[in-house]
């Protein structure tokens, strides 16, 4: 896990939290329920129709 107070998550542009997202959950083996969300959610985040969140990056 990252510790996200040495990181500013605001400045991460949505186009590179797809790209964590979608790095977590292919390569890594990561599933929508881990991260406490739908694949619901998870396919509006990769279609553009909704933003990553920063709770979202966090894990929680």
């Amino acid at each position: 896990m990252v510790d996200c107070q040495l990181y500013e998550l605001s400045g991460i542009s949505n186009d590179v939290r797809v790209r964590i997202i979608n790095y977590v959950m292919e390569q890594k083996g990561v599933k929508a329920r881990d991260l406490g969300v739908t694949l619901n959610l998870i396919s509006m985040i990769r279609s553009g129709k909704r933003r990553v969140t920063e709770d979202l990056l966090r894990g929680y």
